[in-house]
């Protein structure tokens, strides 16, 4: 990992879910593009917005 480069903005996304608790991957895949269509370098997933407590292990 010593060539990463982690510089540049990566946003805390928030995990949009349906109304049965399974995530909406679709949705999810287009606030990743709307991200990195507006600067983003990259994302991170299930960060600190709290939703972390209601995914599966596989989810996460």
């Amino acid at each position: 990992m010593a060539n990463v480069n982690w510089g540049g903005i990566f946003p805390v996304l928030v995990t949009p879910f349906e109304a049965d608790g399974f995530i909406n991957e679709t949705r999810y895949k287009e606030l990743i593009d709307d991200a990195i269509a507006n600067g983003a370098q990259g994302v991170v997933a299930a960060g600190s917005t709290g939703e972390f407590y209601a995914l599966t292990t596989a989810e996460r």
